[in-house]
């Protein structure tokens, strides 16, 4: 049977996102790697003060953007080793083979007045993801506003109002962006 992948998009800034962590560590025993290609062994982060630049793009595209894996606290991280087309080997962590993990993109502010989309999923089935994605949702249905497709959260709501660029991508048409009209 296919896997059923669960997403929620949304928006927000540093604080949203250090209120909504906070929430979800007080509540279960987490720690955080980052996610992707790999140079050497993944690196536990056992709490969301240590994730790099929480609330900043650095791409202004959130599938660029950096993923970081939520991690039952007392699991293992397995590193899944890719051959490459043009030969070599390199080392992913991923949920391919990490059945026991919710996907962060954290998107965040890019330049001076852009806020990337970011994203909390799973695509496994487990126990544990199932109950930390479902955490994760009720925090963010709580915490956060839902504007057409995504949620927003309170800062990410403000620099809305002020103007900014709420997009998945900085090149796409602004017509794309999210509003409130």
């Amino acid at each position: 049977m296919a896997q059923k992948a669960k997403s929620i998009n949304l928006f927000a800034a540093g604080d949203d996102w250090r209120n909504l962590l906070s929430s979800v560590e007080e509540q279960m025993t987490i720690y955080y790697v980052r996610g992707g290609a790999q140079n050497g062994p993944p690196c536990r982060m056992g709490s969301h003060r240590e994730l790099e630049k929480l609330g900043s793009s650095d791409s202004g595209n959130a599938n660029g953007d950096q993923t970081y894996l939520c991690v039952r606290g007392d699991a293992d991280i397995e590193v899944r080793g890719v051959d490459q087309r043009n030969g070599g080997r390199m080392d992913f962590v991923d949920q391919k083979t990490n059945f026991d993990t919710v996907a962060i993109k954290t998107g965040g502010q890019f330049e001076s007045n852009v806020l990337i989309a970011g994203q909390i999923g799973t695509v496994s089935e487990s126990e544990w993801s199932l109950r930390a994605f479902a955490i994760f949702q009720k925090e963010v249905r709580k915490r956060f506003e839902k504007v057409k497709s995504y949620y927003v959260g309170k800062e990410a709501l403000k620099l809305l109002r002020d103007g900014w660029r709420l997009t998945a991508n900085v090149r796409s048409p602004e017509a794309y962006d999210l509003s409130l009209s």
